[in-house]
């Protein structure tokens, strides 16, 4: 999910909150999904980079180092992501692979692939989120994922941008109490990059522990 698509979300959910406002005091029903404070659950923390080294022996071959891994620790969660990732300026925590060199639209180029985490707290049902969220999603697929052992909600789609121009996206959903993590993977139809891009997800998401 580009980051106009985020924002729009981010957007959407604000004004749904201020009619289920209304609705709560004529009718005391529960509020709509509100936004939490993104910008402090999403802080920065300090990023660090770890390199194993491999030994050759003379009497067994070399064997390759691991990839570089570099540490993110927030309010509310901690992962660990690709060397060849950064981490963006943003309100939400977001890593991509292509130094943010996004294409007009915040489009994520052909090659390049996006990683974003937002957190929320939930007035309404992840069902009725994710409905809401993915109206416009095509070729859309649901199942379940464990992340950091708790069951969340995955929905695989496309996205069309522009005529021509389409993202495969993932968003995963977990509900941890009042709390909903919500966690974006995009990049671009027919990238040849895809498989590596798929990969350094499922570690991202393998590393990813929630805190308390």
């Amino acid at each position: 999910m580009n980051k106009k698509k985020i924002f729009a979300v981010v957007v959407l959910v604000v004004i749904v909150l201020v009619v289920a406002v209304v609705t709560v005091l004529e009718k005391k029903v529960a509020k709509a999904p509100e936004v939490s404070n993104v910008s402090s659950t999403a802080s920065v923390g300090t990023s660090t980079v770890e390199q194993a080294t491999s030994t050759a022996s003379s009497s067994a071959p070399a064997v390759a180092a691991p990839a570089a891994q570099k540490n993110y620790t927030g309010v509310s969660f901690s992962l660990s992501y690709p060397s060849s990732w950064n981490v963006s300026s943003t309100p939400f925590f977001s890593i991509n692979d292509f130094g943010g060199k996004y294409q007009s639209g915040w489009v994520i180029p052909m090659g390049g692939a996006e990683i974003d985490v937002v957190t929320t707290t939930v007035y309404s049902s992840v069902g009725e989120i994710m409905t809401t969220e993915l109206m416009n999603a095509a070729n859309l697929a649901t199942s379940t994922v464990t992340v950091d052992n708790i069951a969340c909600k995955q929905a695989a789609y496309q996205y069309s941008h522009a005529p021509g121009l389409v993202s495969q996206d993932i968003s995963i959903y977990c509900l941890r109490g009042s709390e909903l993590w919500k966690i974006y993977f995009s990049r671009r139809v027919g990238d040849t990059m895809a498989q590596v891009h798929v990969a350094d997800f499922n570690g991202v998401l393998g590393s990813m522990k929630f805190l308390p």
